[in-house]
This record gives C-alpha cells, structure tokens and sequence, in this order.
C-alpha cells in the first residue's frame, strides 16, 4: 500500500506467448486499488451475467479467484445489484460500493491487483475497460487484438513508457524520464584493497586486460587469447534473468567458480552500486 509513486518493477514473462519477456511497470498510486465504472442507468441490458473476480493477497503467490452471477434488469438500481453481488461473495479484500454519481467502485483495500474476466461483458457495459483509470489489459494480453471474453486487470502499477537502447538518447529529456541501456557486455567491477576501492584490473594485473569476459558460453582463454589466469572474470549472458550471473577462474581447480550474488559480506562476496560515471559523459569502458 505505501510503496512511493514512481516505484519500479519488471514483470518477468507474464505471457502467454511461450517466449520470455520483460515489462517495467511504475507505482502511479498509492494506498488502496480502485475502479470506478460509468454512471449505472439503464445501459446494462436486461440479463444474468457471470463475472470472475480474483484478488491479490499478501504472502500468497497466486490470485484467489471467485466468480458471480449478476441478474439486472436496465435499471439505475443495477450499480446496487452488482456492487451487492460482489460483497456478498466475501472477498478478503475487494469490496464495493456505489458512489453519488451511482457509479460502482471496486476497491482492493490493500492497494492490491484486481483482475476481472468479463465472461458476458457485464463489466465492459458498465464502463469499465482497458482505458479506465488503473485498469489495463491483463499483461500478456496484445490490446490490438485482445480476447473474448475481455480480461482486465485493476491496478496501481501502470506500464511504464520507455525505449530501450544501446546509446543514451540525444533528445531534450523530461524530468524524471528513463533511459534503459540493453547493453549488457559492459560492466564496472572494483576490487577492496582493505584501504580503498580500486580497479578489477589494477588491483589483479594479471587478469584479462579487457575486463570481465561477457559471453553465453564459459571462455577458454582470455579476450586476447592467452592462457586464462587466477580471478578472470566471466559473466554469463545465456542468463539474463539472473543477471550479473559471475564466475570466477580458480587456477588450481582450473573451473570456473560461481560467485554468490547474495554474499555482501565475505571477502569473495560482491557489492552493487551505480558504476563509476566516464568524464567524457560517455559509457565507462576502461578496466582499470
């Protein structure tokens, strides 16, 4: 519920493509969830209509799910049918109500996620679709041709407006604008002397004059071909969901070694903060 505005988080193959994917999504609201349909008059058509509703729940992976029958009758008096129906199905923390304007509100209290299957497009009559304040297609769902039935879902997460790109872009930015680099062959890794922080390379000369070696498959020599020697550093691509995922050369073992990412407090464990910037206002490449 508290996480600030301007939270980000990447949604991590959330389709149904088979393919893996990456979405960033950023906290447009905080506290709680809430959807809000048109104003109910006689625009629900005079039928029963099934609707599935499930809600997020803290410490629980997946959504708990329930669905319900709504029967309404092209009446004002439908916003009170439909936002009963969904209280009475007891949900741990979705509930409804109607407002002055007699629009229903669905709301998660806990600032959850709402996800709605329109099964007889009750839900699409009443005003609520992927253009609606804090709704959105399900992610996964291509909105140039989304399926029957509509699959919505209630948010304070929003999709976030980006370009991906291996060089910064050259436009006037605006305030708070990202920029994400897909590059990932470059990286900025310091050594602790037990006085201060110096270069991968400065610090074990020895090692591969280009830096950490970026590729899919574990490198036999160094960049320049020559014998790999004690701590190169390899940083495996073929794993991008784990990424950095690094290894280091043990010479007496002649293996590659997996360093723990979740080690920040060892001597072999590893710390992450922002790189070093380059005076010239371009991508830091050098080693040392």
């Amino acid at each position: 519920v508290n996480l600030p505005v301007g939270t980000l988080y990447v949604n991590t193959v959330n389709g149904q493509t088979g393919e893996a994917d990456f979405k960033l999504f950023r906290r447009a609201n905080t506290g709680s969830t809430t959807i809000t349909s048109s104003a109910i008059a006689t625009q629900l058509t005079a039928a029963t209509y099934a609707v599935t509703i499930e809600e997020s729940i803290v410490g629980a992976e997946a959504l708990a799910s329930k669905t319900i029958s709504v029967t309404t009758t092209a009446a004002t008096t439908d916003a009170d049918v439909l936002a009963g129906k969904i209280n009475d199905a007891s949900f741990t923390n979705v509930s409804a109500s109607v407002d002055t304007l007699n629009r229903v509100v669905i709301t998660h209290n806990d600032g959850g996620e709402i996800k709605i299957t329109d099964t007889n497009n009750l839900i699409t009559l009443a005003g609520i679709t992927q253009d609606s304040t804090n709704v959105t297609y399900e992610p996964g769902i291509d909105p140039a041709s989304p399926p029957t039935p509509r699959v919505y879902r209630g948010s304070n997460w929003g999709a976030l407006t980006h370009n991906s790109s291996s060089t910064a872009p050259t436009s006037l930015a605006t305030d708070g604008q990202l920029w994400y680099s897909s590059i990932v062959d470059q990286a900025d890794i310091m050594e602790h002397t037990g006085a201060k922080w110096d270069g991968y390379l400065t610090v074990n000369a020895n090692t591969d004059p280009a830096g950490p070696q970026v590729s899919a498959t574990a490198p036999t020599t160094q960049s320049d071909a020559t014998a790999l020697v004690d701590r190169d550093l390899w940083i495996d691509s073929s794993d991008l969901e784990n990424y950095p995922k690094i290894s280091r050369w043990n010479a007496s073992t002649l293996k590659w070694v997996a360093v723990d990412n979740s080690d920040q407090t060892t001597e072999d464990g590893i710390i992450f903060a922002d790189s070093r910037s380059s005076t010239a206002g371009a991508d830091e490449t050098d080693a040392t």
